[in-house]
């Protein structure tokens, strides 16, 4: 659908939310450095403790191997995030009067405030830090009446503007339809 397709039957539109799909792949290719350089570093640790077991002092305490060990764990986490950066290039949210557009690669979804059931938010987005890098610091899942969800983090700009949007919409749609 063309822009004046979705402002005829959603109204004129407020604001546009681009992800950061950028963002999101050059934290998931770090990601899978540091967590592929500590993958290979964790098994090297491992094997060297369970292949001396008599040695007490060959790699200090056990809070450096769980330590590793749980950096490693960040490759298979970066990998996730890499292959939804890949199918998410070009998502964007586009908030109208009376609904908002989730444009996927894939597909355009329209969504309206009357379908919303609920808007979940966990966390507060910040400007910077390690958390904003890897948007753990913003979730929004907004779910509909007929099971659709759509989340949202801190790759989305603006989320939480975005979240508090469809609340504030959802809210006067079922206050002018009870």
């Amino acid at each position: 659908m063309s822009q004046q397709e979705y402002e005829a039957l959603l109204g004129s539109r407020e604001r546009s939310h681009i992800t950061d799909t950028r963002r999101m792949l050059i934290a998931a290719m770090w990601g899978i450095v540091v967590g592929a350089v500590f993958t290979v570093i964790s098994v090297v640790v491992v094997v060297d403790v369970l292949s001396s077991p008599w040695k007490t002092n060959t790699v200090g305490p056990n809070y450096f191997v769980s330590l590793m060990i749980a950096i490693a764990l960040l490759l298979p986490w970066s990998v996730v995030r890499l292959v939804k950066g890949l199918r998410r290039r070009g998502e964007s949210y586009m908030v109208h009067e009376q609904g908002f557009v989730h444009h996927a690669p894939a597909r355009d979804e329209v969504v309206r405030w009357s379908h919303v059931a609920a808007v979940h938010q966990a966390g507060e987005e910040k400007s910077g830090g390690l958390l904003h890098a890897l948007a753990l610091d913003y979730r929004c899942r907004v779910v509909c009446s007929d099971g659709r969800k759509f989340k949202l983090n801190s790759y989305t700009d603006n989320a939480q503007w975005f979240a508090k949007s469809v609340s504030r919409h959802v809210s006067e749609s079922k206050a002018s339809n009870p």
